[in-house]
């Protein structure tokens, strides 16, 4: 009987040396790089190592999309008692379709749990681009924001700071979205759309902030 030819071990001994000579021909380019006088403040990252073994860097490969359907702006339209027309940030809106039921956890930061400032942390972060850091009470204090009280000058996006029960710091951050709404994390319900004007949160309003542009 006719022994078959190991192609396939062929090939496999192929790939194995052609991987080692374009790792040795990085390291080779690396070498020259440092030791040139020219390159003297070359720093080498995970990202230059990544591109240039070919590895996909899991934290740029990822493209992200917002996208609301029809029912998701008739669902938030309802919620808001707005026209539907005035539901217009896609990210926002995405940000709360997502999150919205999702049930609060003291320190929890997670779509399994979460509190109200790592709520508010990560939704301006990832729809505005700003940072938030630590719990209410200290995000209060950020720098960045200019602080008011009057109700009518609140708009979409505005961060709303509250004082429940006998605390007299504050306890609780949302953000402000239409018609007296804001969305915010409580033990009453979990992630959701809140009514600026019913009690405890009527009552517990403290102040609101902006950040300065």
């Amino acid at each position: 009987m006719k022994q078959k030819q190991p192609y396939i071990y062929i090939y496999f001994y192929y790939l194995n040396i052609n991987s080692m000579l374009k790792n040795f021909i990085f390291l080779f380019l690396l070498t020259a790089c440092l030791s040139c006088g020219s390159k003297r403040n070359f720093v080498m990252t995970d990202e230059f190592v990544n591109k240039e073994l070919g590895i996909k860097d899991p934290a740029t490969s990822e493209v992200k999309t917002s996208s609301l359907s029809a029912k998701d702006k008739e669902y938030l339209a309802e919620e808001l008692d707005v026209n539907k027309s005035e539901i217009t940030n896609t990210e926002l809106y995405s940000f709360i379709k997502k999150w919205e039921g999702t049930k609060y956890t003291p320190g929890g930061n997670s779509l399994k749990g979460v509190d109200s400032s790592n709520l508010i942390a990560r939704l301006s972060a990832e729809v505005y681009g700003k940072t938030l850091r630590g719990s209410a009470d200290n995000m209060v204090l950020n720098k960045n924001l200019y602080l008011f009280k009057a109700e009518d000058k609140l708009k979409e996006g505005d961060l709303v700071f509250f004082r429940l029960g006998s605390d007299k710091e504050i306890t609780h951050v949302g953000v402000y979205l239409k018609n007296n709404r804001f969305f915010s994390c409580s033990t009453n319900g979990g992630a959701k759309i809140l009514n600026f004007k019913k009690n405890p949160w009527n009552a517990g309003y403290a102040t609101a902030g902006r950040f300065q542009e």
